[in-house]
């Protein structure tokens, strides 16, 4: 776990701050220094807070809060401010909330080891651990300052616990599974996802005829009947739901109010309650969270159901303002979301998605373990092995001695031993997997298609399986389970390896080569790339190449503060300082981020169209000749003028990556940012050529290449 948790923290030089990060460090501090919830409400405030438990001791300047930034709230904008532009040194500010982090990562290796020692043996937890430690997905949301790892590690962490609790109850367990459920409720808004599962558990506790054991006060006794153990389990769910609900009111400040203390005017949130709730017209501040999704997941009302209830708990104050707008603002946000997927681009989502990126961005080692795994336990069930489990009081491996004698009872047909075996297995992996086919179901049917990370919490399931793979060394094939074994591991640390630092790009060998053609955003490209193109630009200058460097960047890093001398294209959603509209293209570096690539979010994702051919020669018409024309337009023309400047950018640049489509970069950097290498006639023709002309350039580009 030492290794994991240093082989995630020390990449952190090389990893650029991702798209989320500013604005959950950020929202955290606030949280903790003014009370302020209306700030990233939609990611939870447990690993927010967290996160920005180191950056308290620290000398920070924040913006004042009189900004507009702060009143909307816009918060890319607070938090571009509050790393970039007030004077802080923001490579610390990132650091030391990735260490955080890494501790939650830790904390699941834990519950890994626990729960495949627990139902496979000692090597099994070893092989889980050493798996989990190795693995690529868990290093890079661990090395992160985000909130998917917080949510995998309390979700795993409230199940273990009330499973335990619903098989011994104690006060101390009671207690525990409180706080794990308070803490999940907290980590983000997936972590609602524990209240099904718990239901599930509860149903099938109850059913399972195993007695309760009770302990109180030094005092024990047995709940026996089924009607006793229903009660006794609703009991321990009573005491939890209130814990939790006390533990939401005190994260918040036991106040209703989502704004802090004092704030000047009426400050909500961006999007307004309105647009949440009842799909009013709203436009969004640029750079914030909701901005590139008014269009789409918000022009909708919220289903009945939803908005009936949010208004119910807000009409009373049952909940706090900020936690209750954070579940309304993710379910509509899910709704409709740009995705891309194999080369094509979608706001509706697909079914493939998770089950792509899941084979995509697994390692062969953790398959191959985890299918054979699954064929060790499926085996043991044949043969009606029957292991004991400290969570089963039912399980039993002793040989069955009749109460009347010492001779063995009589022999138990294999049949029913195999349904048994069967029986007991399941039910003592119940809380594995429940939480895995109720988070894969709900997987399935979101549209929410932007990240492989989203399936981190069924990864653990992964790995305990997978660690059952070490029962075959129990087998009288241990020769071949050995060595087979051993590989496995060994690739696991050497695929973990070659993709460091960065994991969060890793992608399995057969995808490899052009990565961004399968996934991009949080599974491949979230921002990461900045200090490789630093690197990069500074060996370009000290080797005497003068091209200038051309930058369409995704993400929330900020090129400006890292001293980059480029010209930012068709990113301006991304860019809040000063620019030139359209960008001046011409022969040089373009350095372009993967998922800007794509054009996921700029409106002009897939193939190059006819439409938006036409649309781009009626805007090149539509500008003025000359300077002189210029200077002649209104107000109100100029500011159409600028609109379709923008517009126009982001059109010339879908015809510059239509140009390189299929083409390998010069280099890729930070394994995010595509290096390309234009002359001026290339660049000239992407301006102006018409588009069979443009077809014919870049055949000729293929073939010299």
């Amino acid at each position: 776990m030492l290794a994991y948790w240093l082989m995630a923290v020390t990449t952190n030089p090389r990893v650029g701050a991702t798209f989320d990060e500013p604005g959950h460090i950020t929202s955290g501090y606030a949280y903790w220094k003014f009370g302020d919830f209306r700030i990233n409400a939609e990611n939870g405030v447990l690993g927010t807070r967290a996160a920005a438990l180191p950056l308290l001791g620290m000398d920070l300047r924040f913006p004042p809060h009189d900004r507009l930034a702060w009143q909307q709230p816009n918060t890319r904008a607070l938090a571009g401010d509050f790393f970039f532009e007030t004077g802080n040194d923001f490579r610390p500010m990132l650091a030391r909330p990735r260490m955080i982090s890494a501790l939650f990562g830790a904390g699941l290796l834990i519950l890994i080891w626990a729960w495949a020692r627990g139902l496979f043996g000692g090597r099994a937890g070893w092989l889980a651990l050493v798996l989990a430690a190795f693995s690529p997905t868990l290093l890079a949301q661990g090395g992160l300052a985000t909130s998917d790892i917080v949510v995998s590690c309390c979700l795993l962490a409230a199940l273990s616990a009330f499973w335990r609790l619903w098989h011994g109850f104690t006060l101390g367990r009671l207690a525990l599974a409180s706080l794990a459920t308070g803490a999940t409720l907290l980590a983000k808004n997936s972590g609602l996802l524990l209240l099904p599962m718990l239901a599930v558990l509860f149903a099938l506790r109850v059913t399972y005829r195993s007695p309760l054991p009770v302990r109180l006060g030094g005092k024990s006794r047995c709940l026996r009947t089924r009607a006793a153990v229903a009660g006794g389990l609703g009991a321990t769910l009573v005491v939890a739901a209130v814990a939790g609900y006390a533990l939401i009111w005190a994260a918040y400040g036991f106040r209703f109010a989502a704004a802090a203390p004092g704030s000047a005017g009426q400050p909500g949130f961006d999007p307004p309650w309105e647009t949440v709730l009842a799909g009013a017209p709203h436009e969004p501040a640029a750079g914030s969270s909701a901005a590139g999704l008014i269009e789409s997941g918000f022009t909708r009302p919220a289903p009945a159901p939803l908005a009936r209830t949010v208004g119910w708990f807000r009409q009373r104050h049952a909940l706090p303002e900020a936690y209750l707008w954070s579940i309304a603002f993710t379910f509509q946000a899910s709704r409709t979301r740009p995705s891309f997927l194999w080369g094509e681009a979608s706001t509706t989502g697909s079914r493939w998605f998770f089950p792509a990126a899941f084979l995509l961005k697994t390692t062969p080692a953790e398959l191959v373990l985890f299918a054979i795994g699954i064929g060790c336990v499926l085996i043991g069930w044949w043969r009606g092995q029957r292991a004991t489990s400290p969570l089963d009081p039912a399980a039993d491996n002793r040989p069955k001695v009749s109460p009347a004698s010492s001779r063995p009872a009589p022999a138990v047909p294999a049949g029913s031993r195999r349904y048994s075996a069967a029986k007991s297995a399941l039910y003592r992996a119940a809380p594995l997997l429940g939480l895995f086919v109720i988070y894969w179901l709900v997987a399935l049917n979101t549209p929410l298609n932007i990240g492989h990370r989203h399936l981190l919490p069924i990864y653990a399931v992964v790995f305990v399986f997978a660690g059952a793979a070490a029962v075959w060394l129990r087998t009288r094939f241990v020769a071949i389970a050995a060595p087979v074994l051993g590989l496995a591991v060994a690739a696991q640390a050497v695929d973990s390896w070659s993709a460091r630092p960065f994991y969060l790009s890793y992608f399995t060998a057969g995808a490899r080569a052009h990565p961004w053609r399968y996934l991009v955003d949080s599974s491949y490209d979230w921002g990461q790339g900045l200090p490789d193109l630093e690197r990069w630009m500074a060996t370009k200058t000290s080797a005497g190449d003068r091209l200038p460097v051309f930058l369409s960047y995704f993400g929330s890093d900020s090129p400006r503060a890292r001293g980059l001398t480029v010209t930012r294209v068709a990113d301006w959603r991304d860019d809040t300082g000063q620019r030139t509209y359209p960008a001046p293209l011409r022969g040089g570096w373009y350095a372009i981020s993967a998922t800007n690539f794509q054009r996921v979010y700029l409106g002009v994702s897939g193939p190059w169209s006819p439409q938006y051919e036409q649309r781009y020669q009626e805007l090149k018409a539509s500008f003025p000749k000359n300077t002189e024309a210029a200077a002649r337009l209104t107000a109100t023309e100029r500011e159409a003028w600028l609109r379709n400047a923008m517009l126009f950018e982001i059109l010339q640049f879908g015809r510059l990556c239509h140009y390189l489509r299929d083409e390998t970069p010069a280099a890729v950097l930070g394994s995010s940012i595509l290096l390309f290498r234009l002359t001026d006639e290339e660049v000239n023709a992407i301006k102006d050529a018409p588009l069979a002309d443009l077809e014919a350039w870049r055949g000729r580009r293929v073939r010299a290449r």
